[in-house]
Parts: C-alpha cells; sequence; structure tokens
C-alpha cells in the first residue's frame, strides 16, 4: 500500500477507534517492494500498480465507513456538518499534499529513482 494512503488509512481507522495501523504500514510498504522486485522494469512497475489500485479500493472503502459513521453520529447536527465538511477539506488538503510530497521526493532522487503520474496519482519506483 502507498506510504500516503496508509497514512490516511491510518488517521480514519484512529478517528472511528479501530486503532493505529502505523506499524503495519512501514511492514506493507517493505513487503510490496520486495513481492514486486522479483519482476523487471515494466512487470516491477505493473505489480505495483495493481498494489496502488488496491490501495485506492481500501482507501475509498475507509473513507465510506468514516462519511456513514458521521451521518450515524448522535451529535448535534451543527457538529455533524462541521466534522463532515471538514473531513472532506482534509481529504482534498491530503491529496495536495501527497502530490507535493512525492514530486518533491521524486526530484531529489534524480538518476535512482522514476517517478510516474499514474491514474491520478504519483508511483515513485526505486530504478
Amino acid at each position: 500500500m502507498h506510504p500516503m494512503n496508509k497514512c490516511l488509512l491510518a488517521v480514519t481507522l484512529a478517528l472511528l477507534g479501530s486503532g493505529s495501523v502505523l506499524a503495519d504500514g512501514a511492514q506493507n510498504k517493505q513487503s510490496a517492494l520486495e513481492e514486486c522486485s522479483a519482476y523487471s522494469g515494466a512487470g516491477m512497475r505493473g505489480c505495483l500498480q495493481k498494489k496502488a489500485d488496491a490501495s485506492g479500493i481500501e482507501l475509498a472503502r475507509a473513507e465510506s465507513n468514516v462519511r456513514g459513521a458521521l451521518k450515524k453520529w448522535d451529535e448535534d447536527a451543527q457538529y455533524v456538518k462541521l466534522a463532515q465538511s471538514r473531513f472532506e477539506v482534509s481529504n482534498k488538503e491530503f491529496l495536495r499534499y501527497r502530490d507535493a510530497y512525492c514530486g518533491f521526493n521524486a526530484s531529489l532522487g534524480g538518476g535512482r529513482l522514476v517517478a510516474r503520474w499514474t491514474l491520478g496519482s504519483w508511483l515513485v519506483l526505486p530504478s
């Protein structure tokens, strides 16, 4: 799972009281890199793209769960609306941050990293 997606998922799960998965994030990243490094070039990219796609599905599911939980929240309507609004704003800001962060990291890699704009998100691969 892309580390930035894992970060948002961890925050989402923490919001729902489901616990933190931050330690899991590093293992998942390492596991994906190890699994996909068995391939060369395009094969590795394809493997990582599948991981990123699965991560996107998992993230969308988590976001949907948060939206559902906020709708059912036993709180005054004004606070529910405020939380819903801030959740949507935070999602948009997170995407801006993620894209900027990945773009910055890609620029630091020089010839050692290959950055691809894939399906609306940065996929930064070790070369």
